[in-house]
């Protein structure tokens, strides 16, 4: 497969102070040294298209997953910004030349927002990182990859209804552009001050079924896609197994078409006290230890995860975790891809994330380090993965029969009727 890199593993590449005062030049300074250091490693990358500082409606320091503004853009309200331009669109694709490609623009943004002005200003950020995707088609942007969000003061019956009168508008703008837009699963717990645990609606495969049979109705099906991360399928109490076979159960099983990759380690102190929701009482929310600065927020509850996320190719090697479903098997995840999903690696990205919660470092150096031990592992277990499934062509064209049984985690009693029912 191909390997990428989401570009919030290094968030301030310049000094806040300075994208401050400088938001669109310190983006470009951004791309342009993680353009050099793809160079230097060989991989490609998914460029980090978040709002602003200045523009930002929560604190970077209230964040609890990393976000960066490295495509040189802004949205100051949902009427005011600056588009990508043609110069800086120029300038990033000369200095991607022939060795990098960029395969989205990635905004991770709630999408149903229950403030009207925040969710407007959310909206049009979406639409002016779909146009500068289309100015970066050249060196092979796609698209954006974000959420669909949540409204946590409605149930999720009334946030579907909102993905319909909401969402597919903007799915049908970015489809003119001729590009697709790449939903990632997480959960998003904590997202807000409320316990609500799932602040993404699109976070299990029965819910982008739902979602794609919406998406029929107005012809936007071809440009939604899915960016699966297995570790929010485990702090769910789920595998890619259950995932990837119910997706083709219900005929659609491109419906995953690439990949984010983080390892997840179940937190079993955490698990035995609060299951997989995690806690949702007596937190309040904090940063470093102290009391929000904002009042408003000090009451609300973040959540406590219930599980650590790492680094691929950094960690013991424990396979009973494997088997147990408590962190991921990359290997036999990457031959599910083949042989389920049906997926030609050739045309799949694998992208790689960097949000390891305790070495969560702001250290070009010890990036590059950890970057290029998770670049070579995932690539020596995809090599592994691609030789099974070459063997099972061979097999295959000359008749003779596969030795042992196949995986019986992907053949599942009842799924395909389940899932089919969805689309109904």
């Amino acid at each position: 497969m191909r390997i990428a890199v989401l570009t919030a593993a290094l968030q301030d590449v310049v000094p806040r102070d300075q994208q401050r005062q400088d938001p669109k030049g310190s983006a470009l300074i951004a791309a342009l040294k993680w353009i050099e250091v793809a160079k230097m490693l060989g991989f490609d990358l998914q460029l980090s298209a978040a709002l602003a500082l200045a523009d930002a409606y929560v604190p970077p320091e209230a964040m609890l997953d990393p976000v960066a503004h490295h495509v040189p853009l802004r949205t100051m309200s949902a009427t005011e910004g600056e588009d990508l331009s043609e110069a800086d669109a120029q300038t990033i694709i000369a200095a991607c030349g022939n060795r990098v490609k960029i395969c989205d623009l990635g905004f991770f943004e709630n999408l149903l927002h229950p403030v009207d002005a925040i969710r407007e200003k959310i909206h049009a950020h979406l639409l002016r990182v779909a146009r500068a995707a289309k100015l970066l088609v050249p060196v092979g942007c796609g698209g954006v990859t974000g959420f669909i969000g949540r409204d946590p003061t409605r149930d999720l019956d009334q946030n579907v209804a909102s993905f319909e009168s909401l969402v597919i508008p903007l799915l049908q703008q970015i489809k003119a552009l001729g590009l697709n837009y790449w939903i990632e699963n997480c959960p998003m717990p904590g997202w807000n001050t409320t316990d609500t645990y799932v602040n993404n609606i699109a976070y299990c495969p029965g819910m982008w079924l739902k979602l794609l049979a919406i998406a029929e109705k107005y012809g936007v099906d071809d440009m939604l896609h899915i960016t699966y991360d297995e570790s929010h399928d485990i702090l769910m109490g789920s595998t890619h197994a259950q995932s990837f076979a119910a997706v083709a159960a219900a005929g659609h099983p491109q419906l995953i078409n690439r990949f984010h990759g983080k390892n997840q380690y179940v937190n079993h102190a955490a698990r035995a006290l609060w299951n997989v929701r995690g806690q949702g009482i007596d937190l309040g929310c904090r940063i470093d230890g102290q009391p929000h600065p904002d009042p408003a927020k000090q009451g609300g509850a973040w959540g406590v995860m219930t599980c650590n996320h790492g680094m691929i190719g950094l960690g013991h090697y424990n396979p009973v975790a494997q088997v147990l479903g408590y962190e991921a098997d990359w290997f036999v995840h990457q031959v599910a891809a083949r042989e389920v999903l049906g997926l030609d690696p050739v045309d799949t990205y694998f992208i790689l994330e960097h949000e390891w919660g305790n070495n969560r470092v702001q250290d070009w150096t010890r990036i590059i380090q950890m970057l290029s031990i998770s670049v070579r592992f995932i690539r020596g277990i995809d090599a592994a993965a691609d030789a099974l499934s070459v063997s099972k062509v061979f097999c295959d064209s000359f008749q003779i029969p596969l030795p042992g049984t196949p995986n019986p985690a992907y053949v599942i009693a009842g799924l395909a009727e389940a899932a089919k029912k969805i689309m109904a």
